[in-house]
């Protein structure tokens, strides 16, 4: 392995990272339901509490991580 760089994107609403997690929590969320993973309350409330980060200029979102990683294959 050459580099394995972790990056974690964050920022408040309006931002990249929040417009992010705005447009995925709906559709992610909904499959959680429909899989058994999230009740249909549990839900609503969830995006009924993002909805209010979403107007709150305070709130920080921060991305789950993600790893760049570069590697060389070695000769056979």
């Amino acid at each position: 392995t050459i580099s394995i760089v972790p990056n974690v994107l964050c920022g408040g609403p309006g931002s990249p990272p929040f417009r992010w997690a705005g447009l995925f929590f709906p559709h992610f969320s909904e499959a959680m339901e429909k899989k058994g993973l999230l009740s249909s309350d549990e839900r609503r409330r969830f995006l009924e509490e993002w909805s209010d980060r979403e107007k709150n200029p305070d709130a920080m979102f921060f991305s789950p991580i993600v790893v760049d990683a570069a590697a060389r294959r070695t000769a056979r």
